[in-house]
């Protein structure tokens, strides 16, 4: 039985499900700003659920019930590593824990358009996120938004500014009936990555926290790459990126 049998999913209003995996004693970052940005922008489009503190068991059920829920769009806002996402190992928030890759991608993929469930994009909005974008993409997510190293936290917030703002000016513009949602996810990462390379330009040398759980205060490695999986359906696995 696919994750939305028996549920007409097209009838429900479209949801974001947003994880902001945080610690409390966490300074570097400020995911808080990233959830006003969200519910600011996109809040009368898409019913927006957010989670403070998530643990990886609260991200489960909600991908368990995705196909209920008609959730749209997944977005994660914390630290990330190569291992995975660092997620809260309880309410209390005061340590993470980072989440298997494969396992994460599966659930999430299970869930996607390509296999008859309601998601279609993800954006991954944390350092070293590439390996788990690349498996997302490979379990059937139409679109995923990941970053190839450690990115500073004004950049995070930069990019996650602009493609929320842009995929509201799309959705006011467009046909709702177009059925063209794939695309504006594209059109909303292009602007995207025109804001983070036009805040670099105005503060050249900036450093700040970084969405890494072990990155210093300031980063100072090469400037991270965001980069976007296009459909898996389609006749190339290529990814756009920005340097």
């Amino acid at each position: 039985m696919s994750p939305s049998a028996g549920r007409d999913v097209g009838a429900l209003r479209p949801k974001i499900v947003s994880f902001l995996a945080q610690k409390r004693s966490d300074t570097a970052i400020d995911t808080s700003q990233e959830a006003e940005l969200l519910q600011k922008s996109l809040g009368r489009i898409y019913e927006c659920k957010i989670h403070t503190r998530p643990t990886f068991q609260e991200f489960e059920e909600e991908m368990w019930n995705a196909g209920r829920d008609n959730v749209r769009i997944v977005h994660f806002a914390g630290h990330g590593e190569s291992q995975g996402l660092q997620w809260l190992l309880d309410q209390k928030g005061l340590n993470t824990v980072a989440s298997d890759i494969e396992g994460t991608a599966q659930l999430v993929g299970q869930r996607s358009l390509k296999h008859r469930g309601p998601v279609a994009c993800v954006f991954l909005n944390a350092c070293d996120s590439e390996a788990l974008g690349r498996s997302m993409h490979a379990a059937g997510v139409g679109r995923v938004v990941c970053w190839q190293g450690e990115v500073p936290d004004h950049d995070a917030i930069a990019f996650a500014s602009a493609f929320f703002r842009y995929l509201k000016h799309l959705h006011e513009e467009r046909d709702p009936d177009a059925g063209d949602e794939l695309c504006d996810f594209d059109k909303a990462f292009e602007e995207g990555k025109r804001a983070v390379a036009t805040a670099r330009k105005t503060r050249p040398g900036a450093a700040g926290g970084g969405r890494h759980p072990t990155a210093p205060a300031k980063v100072t490695a090469e400037a991270p790459k965001v980069l976007l999986f296009p459909d898996p359906r389609g006749d190339t696995a290529s990814n756009d990126i920005i340097p």
